[in-house]
């Protein structure tokens, strides 16, 4: 995606491969490109454990704006879930990163990142692979464990429920007629990849 600036939204990106060690970002590669990413699951992804970002990589100064994904079960050698690299700095909202080998995230060469509402939970190292100060804020970031067996979902009590920035919503809540009544859950933004505006997708999974 050289220069230019497209949106994908609501779809799947799953079980691509790349075996070459040159080549970053086997689910998505931007290079020079600041995509919005919104409503997508990258999952399953895999790249060479001698290259960057299974599910995806960002070079080049891009500067992708994701917001309400799932980046998930994807591996490569650094990056598993998100590489950052070679200036790019990611904006994460509301996204979901979790079961990435070796990593959550990863950053080289002056990459950088911002995660509002996310989850980074349950990748098999760390979470975020960087010693630079991130902008992370209303996120849930923890050094391997697990939570539990729907780790997408905000389940009754979980303090990921209504846990977001004060300014973001949910799309729909307990006031809404479809929602399900074993999940309490109030106006404001769930963390992770089932809140924020487009949450409607929790209802009918």
């Amino acid at each position: 995606m050289p220069g230019i600036v497209p949106t994908i939204s609501h779809c799947e990106i799953r079980d691509n491969r790349s075996t070459y060690s040159s080549v970053g970002g086997s689910g998505l590669a931007c290079r020079n490109a600041s995509p919005a990413i919104i409503d997508c699951t990258i999952d399953g992804n895999y790249t060479s454990p001698l290259s960057y970002g299974g599910g995806a990589y960002c070079s080049g100064s891009s500067a992708p704006r994701l917001i309400g994904c799932r980046i998930i079960g994807s591996s490569a050698g650094s990056g598993g879930g998100i590489q950052c690299s070679q200036n790019s700095n990611a904006e994460l909202i509301g996204c979901t990163i979790h079961g990435n080998v070796p990593d959550g995230m990863g950053f080289s060469y002056l990459g950088t990142a911002s995660l509002t509402n996310c989850i980074v939970w349950g990748n098999l190292g760390k979470s975020l692979d960087t010693d630079e100060s991130l902008n992370v804020r209303y996120s849930s970031i923890h050094e391997g464990g697990d939570i539990g067996p729907f780790p997408h979902l905000p389940l009754p009590g979980s303090p990921l429920v209504d846990s977001g920035d004060p300014s973001t919503r949910d799309g729909v809540f307990d006031t809404h007629p479809r929602w399900p009544r074993a999940f309490p859950n109030g106006e404001r933004a769930d963390i992770g990849a089932h809140g924020g505006n487009e949450n409607m997708r929790w209802v009918n999974e």
